[in-house]
């Protein structure tokens, strides 16, 4: 109606560029929110799963971790056993994972890049967030099976049969 009040004939179609901005910065929002919950559920699930499965590895050693006591090892000595399995158990997670991610992120860069012109860089940022939240995961993991193991009589412990 605009067109044709200002005297044009014909077909013409007249696009607001204003509500077409704002109609695709809504739908990036909404896309955004979905991966971004995504995302976090997967790594509450993997997290989770790295959680059951630490701590239940430490319960299950309750006994040899009562015979270290009661044949002297010091609970500073004990902490820094469990420390450095820690340590150990968090590298493997990133020496095997590090180098998967990366050639993963370089497929998807030559996918990509067949369609468009970009140049493939390493989110070094991502990279540096991944490693802390493994040892962040992996440190609670080994707080929460330490105190599980605290709460435990070193005698009925050691009396334990295999589970």
């Amino acid at each position: 109606a605009i067109l044709q009040e200002a005297g044009f004939a014909g077909q013409y179609t007249m696009y607001n560029l204003y509500e077409a901005a704002a109609q695709f910065q809504d739908a990036t929002f909404v896309v955004d929110v979905f991966t971004y919950v995504f995302v976090l559920l997967l790594f509450l699930i993997a997290a989770a799963n790295v959680f059951n499965t630490i701590s239940t590895g430490f319960l299950l050693r309750r006994r040899e971790f009562a015979v270290l006591s009661s044949v002297g090892m010091t609970p500073k000595e004990m902490n820094r056993m469990l420390s450095y399995e820690c340590v150990l158990y968090g590298l493997k997670a990133l020496l095997y994972g590090l180098p998967v991610s990366l050639l993963v992120t370089w497929v998807i860069y030559r996918v990509v890049g067949s369609g468009m012109d970009t140049e493939f860089y390493v989110p070094a940022t991502s990279i540096v967030v991944v490693i802390a939240s493994v040892f962040l995961v992996v440190f609670s993991t080994m707080l929460y099976a330490k105190s599980k193991l605290r709460k435990a009589n070193i005698i009925d412990s050691i009396r334990q049969e295999s589970l």
